[in-house]
């Protein structure tokens, strides 16, 4: 009746049969670009994430001024209406941390992240509240400026975790307009880079401390 392809139908029909976490994809099946589809429902129902992020604050900690500012700074030619969509993607994928059964998130960032500036000092501040305040829930640490090179540096990862389908866990990277899903060997590979990594970052409470001085010294308005 409307003119929709038969493939268009199935793609439909496909997601809404597939498990609670996808329906994120029916939501916002425009908005989330196809390579990372799996991944984005897997963040749903996973029981656990360890990640790093040597670039941008990791999407689940991210508050709407950042995703905006991110956004519109990476692409200067999106809408306003563009914007609106990302806002909603990341807000919606963060349902997951408010479930009965919270994700977990183990979170290391480069120092650089927090002092990279996106949007200006108040959105940078509004963001460095929000990750004071995930870090009293969630293990996050940071990598500090006098740990100099280290392990994959600057190269964002992900590891999924599932603890009813621990033989499920992948390691997800994503590059520009493309992703990875790391299984078996190169999934192990990453899992002992994240321990090298951890190694050289702060305590969680002292990686608490210098999110405090960033947001008071470096962000202050």
């Amino acid at each position: 009746m409307y003119g929709v392809a038969e493939h268009e139908i199935d793609e439909l029909v496909r997601q809404l049969e597939r498990p609670d976490g996808d329906s994120i994809l029916v939501t916002h099946g425009d908005t989330v670009p196809g390579f990372a589809s799996d991944y984005f429902a897997d963040e749903q129902r996973a029981s656990e994430l360890d990640v790093y992020h040597g670039k941008y604050v990791f999407g689940l900690h991210q508050v709407a001024s950042y995703v905006r500012s991110v956004r519109a700074e990476v692409d200067p030619e999106l809408t306003e209406a563009d914007l609106d969509r990302s806002e909603a993607l990341r807000l919606d994928r963060q349902k997951c941390l408010a479930r009965d059964n919270p994700l977990r998130l183990n979170v290391i960032y480069d120092e650089d992240v927090l002092r990279r500036n996106i949007g200006g000092a108040a959105v940078m501040r509004e963001q460095i509240d929000r990750l004071i305040e995930e870090s009293h829930r969630h293990r996050i640490e940071i990598i500090p400026r006098s740990a100099g090179a280290y392990p994959l540096m600057g190269q964002d990862f992900t590891i999924v975790r599932f603890d009813a389908q621990p033989g499920k866990t992948y390691a997800y990277t994503q590059h520009g307009e493309s992703a990875t899903y790391h299984i078996r060997a190169r999934r192990a590979f990453y899992e002992k880079r994240f321990l090298q990594i951890r190694q050289r970052a702060l305590s969680p409470e002292k990686s608490r401390d210098l999110l405090v001085t960033l947001r008071n010294d470096l962000w202050k308005q």
